[in-house]
């Protein structure tokens, strides 16, 4: 929960800074009040509004007389003045609704004495008719601030938040170190850090005035999920404009389409701009609102049905405080498109003795059918796209395709973790890194490569040894499997810590033939999988083996399967809500309509609430579960943060159904009861079916097909895709011919000094003392100092060679490096003393048709009249070869290289052969030769 705070803590504003500054605590809970007092008074302006013009607003002296000449009992309960929208006045307002509304929320329908307290007759007075005609919005507000919390008895809860801000500055602060150190910055800190750069009107920065200067137009796409800081980042840069000066800010959105709260994403920014786009001591900025109501996507009978069901059902009398959205009716772009959409809504009842699990299996296997008879019937070029609005039943309708044979395009479907054959090669990277990992040892005999019985793993347990491995040794003579295993195993154990962890464990899974066991099981797309998670655990080496498998651990969380190359060229999608935003289907399935965003999560209220109402931030803990005590801030939030999660579940639900372009199938589970609160609770709301009764039935109800547990029958004439019937015959491939070829001068061979190739660990020694010097002298052409020989034998070993041979050669090369240094003219080359010059120079030319010649030159200077070309050459004299007859082998060898570099240089430079030095430089024996 502390990560979730710092993840926010661009939202929580003054009430961090407060804090983090020093200040005292009477300073907190001045600024603490403030928030909760700003909340709650955006709350009660609404009900200030309707009774201030309401009739008994207008006469609120006489109907205090009324109530005192007839001495009612209530009229200690009611203030003498009409109350306001000041904090102050909460408690008369509560006192209000006690007198107005019953005690379910609804207005009164008797009244008198012992109904509200009012005196007897009331019922036939025009002040019951005025107070009945006060409407439903204002009973709806006056219901909702019963709950509001008392200001003045929550000292205890802002002392419980003042700790917890505490505690997440303190975190803050770690954290900020920490990236530091990493040379790291998250988003929150680049936001604020824009912010800052920005300055404001009385701190105007550099960076202001330049991008004052410099943008003439703003455009912003998606501005319904712009978020409070990126806000504030427009506002700054609108901070300077005028009238008349010429430039345009262009907003565009849509409301009905903001579904990423949990990026901090908040919609009533939108409609705050909409009003005027405020700025600091300015006019502010009031953007001309153009309304396209428009829709060239879908059919006109699919557009009536949303019109209908959001305008009057799901978004109907939005509230915009709790981010709740205004709907606006779409028009068809053609009304005449001939078609007359009726979606249709499957649902299934849960039946005696039947399982939640089996319920929603019936589901998945009628969906899988209807997507194969739509499949049987589709038009060239048409898509289908199947929506969930999260990831919880994947597994289950994934299942179902795949039982029906239909080949399915998954966008970020299960995490990689949760697929089998991937959870069975982490267990295999576990084995072999804890030895003494039982659980990853036995999970290995039942993993596809092994397949153990469990009888046979029950005795493998009662044998002799202290681990899995040792126990498997009495068995291997009996099973050929356990035999290769422990093989691999034996094998890979040497390597570990030696070799990568990815090498060792790609190594195991061969040696095993995972991958063909995997192909038999699940195909390409499971040995894609793995091959992927391969992938990652090489991307997370850096560190001990044991450090990798914490970092691959830690990663699985976040990452999906792979998408499955089989299918891509399948019609059928998969995909979430969020996922499928942007795009359009012409034919949309939304399983799972029983989805209830509020009952998500682990069921319990969160240890801490930060909410923000308007850009106004209040914090506040959770009651200790020990300690019997309501805390009504947390309460008052926690209900204000249930409407904003439900009205962005009414807009997720929006983007869903708006996907489709020809036609909607929809689906659920349902207990036929009470009606859940959520996409299929209001469509059932919306079509009149409140319950399952002998009355309801398969039919057309209110323009939406409705079908009672409907069969999984099995749909004719589409071909099952199950596998492959036979092998096609390949077709006839003719490679096109490589348009040209590439040929580098230094590509030589390893030759010692009888023309013989080498050994591979002398090659590899060679090689890496060639490396290493050519690095050293790079740094020393740039003006560093020759380092020192841990260095240099950190750089060998990174070069493959092993300890002992690197702590040597490390030596001989400093050594080496020392005699050139005091060289003469290796002093020169390297020097900066020069109009021009470069280190490891890459250059290419085409001198013959279809050959190009590339090279990197070690060393290129000019010296004002020519240019010099010096390639350094780190071999060695042979045994009882004279330095006259080295030099003179040197020259020969390489004379055609750098001839060839010679020829490119003048090529890039448009110059002579003549006006280029070329030098082979041998660094073994300080010297250098011109060929």
């Amino acid at each position: 929960e502390i990560s979730s705070l710092l993840a926010k803590r661009d939202q929580l504003g003054d009430l961090l800074c407060v804090l983090g500054t020093g200040e005292d605590s009477d300073q907190f809970l001045e600024k603490f009040q403030e928030n909760i007092t700003e909340i709650i008074r955006m709350q009660l302006r609404r009900l200030e509004e309707i009774i201030t013009e309401s009739e008994i607003g207008k006469r609120w002296d006489d109907f205090i007389d009324y109530l005192s000449e007839h001495d009612a009992k209530c009229l200690e309960n009611v203030p003498r003045e009409c109350p306001s929208a000041h904090w102050k006045d909460l408690s008369h307002w509560q006192r209000l609704s006690d007198i107005f509304l019953t005690n379910n929320g609804k207005i009164r329908r008797s009244w008198g004495p012992r109904h509200g307290g009012l005196p007897a007759g009331f019922s036939k007075t025009t002040w019951k008719s005025a107070i009945m005609n006060l409407g439903d919005e204002f009973v709806e507000y006056l219901n909702e601030i019963r709950r509001y919390p008392d200001l003045e008895k929550f000292a205890d809860e802002v002392e419980a938040v003042e700790d917890l801000i505490l505690v997440v500055w303190a975190a803050l602060k770690m954290y900020r170190k920490i990236c530091r150190s990493k040379g790291v910055i998250d988003y929150v800190d680049l936001e604020l850090g824009a912010l800052k750069a920005l300055g404001s009107v009385e701190s105007v920065t550099d960076s202001l005035l330049f991008w004052d200067r410099s943008i003439k137009h703003i455009l912003i796409d998606e501005f319904q999920d712009t978020s409070s800081t990126e806000y504030r980042i427009i506002q700054r840069l609108l901070g300077g404009w005028e009238s008349g000066d010429g430039r345009t800010l262009f907003l565009v959105g849509d409301p009905k389409q903001s579904i990423y709260r949990f990026r901090k994403a908040d919609v009533s920014i939108f409609y705050k701009a909409e009003k005027g786009i405020e700025r600091d001591g300015l006019e502010p900025i009031k953007p001309v609102p153009v309304k396209l109501r428009t829709n060239f996507r879908s059919s006109s009978g699919l557009i009536s049905w949303v019109n209908s069901l959001f305008g009057k059902t799901v978004m109907s009398r939005p509230r915009i405080e709790y981010e709740e959205v205004r709907f606006i009716d779409a028009i068809p772009a053609c009304d005449n498109d001939g078609s007359r959409c009726i979606p249709e809504l499957a649902l299934f009842v849960k039946q005696e003795d039947e399982s939640g699990n089996r319920v929603r299996r019936r589901e998945a296997t009628y969906l899988a059918r209807k997507v194969e008879e739509r499949l049987a019937i589709l038009e060239p070029g048409e898509t289908i796209g199947v929506l969930v609005f999260t990831r919880t039943h994947l597994a289950c309708y994934l299942e179902a395709f795949k039982e029906a044979g239909i080949p399915l395009q998954v966008k970020d479907g299960l995490k990689l973790a949760e697929i089998p054959e991937v959870a069975h090669l982490a267990n295999l990277a576990r084995a072999i890194v804890r030895p003494h990992d039982q659980l990853s040892w036995i999970a290995c005999l039942r993993s596809p490569w092994l397949m153990l019985p469990v009888s046979l793993i029950k005795d493998i347990l009662e044998a002799e040894g202290n681990t899995i491995f040792q126990k498997l040794k009495d068995f291997e003579s009996e099973h050929e499997n356990i035999r290769i295993f422990r093989t691999a195993m034996a094998r890979t154990r040497s390597r570990i810590g030696r070799d990568q962890l990815s090498k060792v464990v790609r190594k195991a899974w061969t040696d095993l033939k995972g991958p063909e066991k995997v192909a038999s099981i699940s195909g390409l797309a499971g040995v894609n999988a793995c091959l992927k998670f391969l992938d990652h655990l090489r991307d997370c080496e850096g560190g001990s083996p044991e450090e990798t498998l914490a970092q691959i651990d830690f990663l699985l969380e976040s990452l999906y399967d792979p998408q499955d190359i089989t299918t891509a060229d399948s019609p059928v999608f998969l995909m979430t809500v969020h996922g499928a935003k942007g795009l359009e289907f012409d034919h949309c399935f939304i399983p799972w309509m029983d989805y209830q965003l509020l009952q998500s999560g682990r069921g319990e209220k969160p240890a801490y609430l930060s909410v923000s109402l308007e850009g106004v931030p209040v914090v506040a803990s959770r009651p200790d579960k020990r300690v019997k005590r309501e805390n009504c801030v947390y309460d008052f939030l926690f209900e204000i943060e249930k409407r904003k999660t439900m009205a962005e579940a009414r807009r997720l639900f929006y983007v869903a159904v708006t996907r489709a372009k020809k036609s909607l199938f929809m689906s659920g589970v349902w207990s036929g009861k009470k009606l859940p609160n959520g996409p299929l609770g209001w469509v059932l709301d919306h079509i009149g079916i409140k319950k399952l009764s002998e009355d309801v039935g398969d039919g057309e109800y209110r323009g939406t097909q409705v079908y009672i547990n409907p069969e999984s029958v099995k749909i004719g004439g589409v071909k099952q895709r199950r596998g492959i019937d036979r092998i096609p015959v390949p077709k006839d491939f003719f490679p096109e011919p490589v348009p040209f070829k590439i040929r580098n001068p230094s590509n030589l061979p390893y030759l010692d000094d009888h023309g013989n190739d080498l050994g591979a660990y002398d090659k590899l020694l060679s090689t890496a003392r060639g490396i290493v010097i050519h690095k050293i002298i790079e740094q020393l052409s740039h003006g560093m100092d020759l380092p020192g020989a841990g260095y240099l034998e950190q750089l060998l070993l990174m070069q493959g060679l092993n300890n002992k041979m690197a702590k040597g050669v490390a030596r001989e090369i400093l050594d080496e490096l020392r005699r050139c240094c005091e060289e003469p003219f290796f002093k020169w080359i390297t020097g900066n003393d020069f109009q021009w010059s470069a280190s490891e120079l890459g250059i290419e030319s085409m001198a013959e048709k279809n050959v190009i010649t590339s090279g990197v030159i070690d060393r290129v200077v000019f010296d004002g009249k020519k240019y010099w070309i010096v390639d350094y050459k780190t071999h060695q004299p042979g045994t009882n070869e004279t330095k006259g007859d080295f030099i003179e082998r040197m020259k020969g060898k390489f004379k055609p290289q750098l001839v060839e570099y010679r020829r490119l240089l003048a090529s890039a430079k448009g110059i002579s052969d003549h006006h280029i030095h070329t030098i082979i430089y041998l660094t073994h024996i300080p010297t250098w030769i011109e060929v």
